[in-house]
């Protein structure tokens, strides 16, 4: 195997390696929706263009029988406003959700800085990278930060737990059948109302009105990651 091309902090930047390991980890669309053009052109100076590279071969795509799906930012521009707001983040600019989970997590992204946070709405929290934050990418960089950050996605790092921490997926996927893209596992019963993380409390959903309803339950609790410091704050 040739030696891969990395940057001056050590970082791949060979977009083959990892547009391979997308392939291999996560495949091809199980579900294809197609890109409208006018999307590409809206997007195509806004976000990396590696992603434009998923979007016109993949589509607004279902993988892995719709654990993970590439998204249509503009389908989710409304709910990320909502569920951020009242919180540090609500008057964050240039926010897109990329991808997310069979069980609602939302992965977005920040123009210069790149992932910078998840939204978890089984458990109503926030995740935001102080790495991130502190970031200031062109745009070769942000393509790279892209390449890798699909290629390092992985059916194990999208699942979720039972409270006995068993893998739910494949059960859920059993149970209530794929999740259709603007549907989601979750809770029957909100773990604030006293529910359980069990397949017995789960369903399958609207996703945006799950995260919505949420939202009017409670505030959000924020964790902040900090690699560059070692830290992990609630």
């Amino acid at each position: 195997m040739a030696e891969l091309k990395k940057d001056d902090k050590g970082r791949v930047v060979d977009i083959e390696f990892f547009r391979t390991k997308f392939k291999n980890r996560i495949g091809t669309p199980d579900r294809r929706y197609e890109v409208p053009q006018e999307s590409i052109e809206k997007y195509k100076d806004i976000l990396p263009k590696e992603l434009m590279y998923y979007w016109e071969t993949h589509g607004f795509s279902s993988f892995l029988d719709g654990l993970f799906w590439l998204t249509d930012p503009d389908e989710y521009t409304e709910i990320v406003l909502e569920y951020l707001k009242g919180t540090p983040y609500e008057n964050r600019k240039d926010l897109y959700v990329i991808f997310r989970s069979a069980f609602g997590k939302l992965y977005i992204w920040e123009s210069t800085k790149g992932r910078i946070i998840k939204i978890y709405p089984l458990l109503n929290m926030i995740f935001f990278s102080a790495d991130a934050d502190r970031e200031k990418l062109n745009k070769e960089d942000e393509n790279f930060v892209m390449n890798r950050l699909l290629g390092v996605q992985s059916p194990r790092s999208l699942e979720e737990d039972d409270a006995s921490s068993k893998p739910l997926f494949a059960r859920c996927l059993k149970k209530f059948g794929k999740v259709e893209k603007d549907e989601m596992y979750g809770y029957k019963l909100s773990h604030l109302l006293g529910g359980k993380e069990s397949i017995k409390n789960i369903d399958r959903m609207n996703l945006f009105n799950h995260i919505s309803i949420q939202k009017q339950l409670k505030e959000p609790t924020i964790s902040i990651s900090d690699m560059e410091n070692n830290t992990l704050t609630y």
